[in-house]
């Protein structure tokens, strides 16, 4: 069988991606049967963390799932001090004694279009309503999209606790904040778990390169980094990424490798949120 979790967030009902997840299958018992870690599943329907398992009855089985706290970086300066304890689930009882429903192809299809589409749109309005600048390629199997602001504060987590990075609001030490999103090409959903990075260049010459971590936000996800750069103008891009570190789960000969693309003219302007 094939063991689903899937964690939203509490307060927009979007999948968390990038956490770290295990799960304990017991019986009736309590002796237990499974102790397994739960990786990012790429599914047509449904992307969830999951496992496959191999178990001798149908059930009845407890389900026990603990989630580490979140260490991605988060934008969301008033509603962002989350995600900061670990989280336990105990799920009693599950079986596994009906057959899953058939889904046809056409309907996967259609069910990832739906979560494509309403991720590009929230793109679309943060690289044409929100971004200095913002464009979009499509290279093999992915598009990818960036978007440049103005530098900006995010959470993370040091030391087991929340810090906000408020420095971008107190000197320029930073100025700019160049975003990346790497969608699949076929259905425009967002690709998390990526190895980015981001490579300035001013005037033929190389500025520098970031690794961009993946970026949690209200409402769009992304790769991104604050920058310092020279001044404001116009600059080139370029974005590699590795493949995904999982297979999709309906077509597991996709996202074969990774991918590099360029784009010539960036306009970025300086500042801080």
């Amino acid at each position: 069988m094939h063991l689903v979790v899937v964690v939203a967030d509490g307060y927009d009902g979007r999948i968390v991606p990038e956490l770290t997840l295990r799960a304990k299958v017991l019986d009736t018992s309590g002796a237990v049967l499974a102790d397994r870690p739960l990786g990012f599943v790429w599914h047509p329907l449904l992307h969830h963390y999951g496992t496959d398992l191999e178990l001798a009855k149908a059930g009845p089985y407890r389900v026990q799932v603990s989630v580490e706290p979140a260490r991605m970086r988060r934008h969301e300066p008033t509603n962002g001090d989350r995600y900061e304890k670990p989280v336990f689930a105990d799920i009693a009882w599950l079986t596994a004694d009906r057959a899953p429903p058939h889904v046809d192809d056409a309907s996967r299809l259609s069910f990832a279009l739906a979560q494509g589409a309403a991720y590009r749109r929230s793109l679309a309005t943060m690289s044409d309503g929100v971004a200095v600048d913002g464009a979009s390629r499509r290279v093999g199997d992915y598009v990818v999209a960036y978007a440049v602001e103005f530098a900006e504060g995010y959470w993370y987590l040091a030391n087991g606790s929340l810090k906000y990075a408020a420095r971008v609001d107190e000197s320029t030490e930073t100025n700019a904040h160049v975003e990346v999103s790497v969608m699949d090409a076929e259905t425009g959903r967002f690709l998390p778990g990526l190895a980015v990075t981001a490579t300035l260049y001013k005037d033929g010459e190389r500025v520098g390169s970031e690794r961009a971590p993946f970026m949690w936000h209200p409402w769009v996800y992304h790769y991104g980094m604050n920058w310092r750069v020279r001044g404001a103008g116009r600059y080139a891009l370029e974005v590699a990424f590795d493949r995904p570190p999982y297979a999709a789960a309906d077509t597991p000969t996709r996202f074969p490798s990774g991918g590099r693309v360029r784009f010539d003219a960036v306009d970025i302007a300086v500042g801080q949120k």
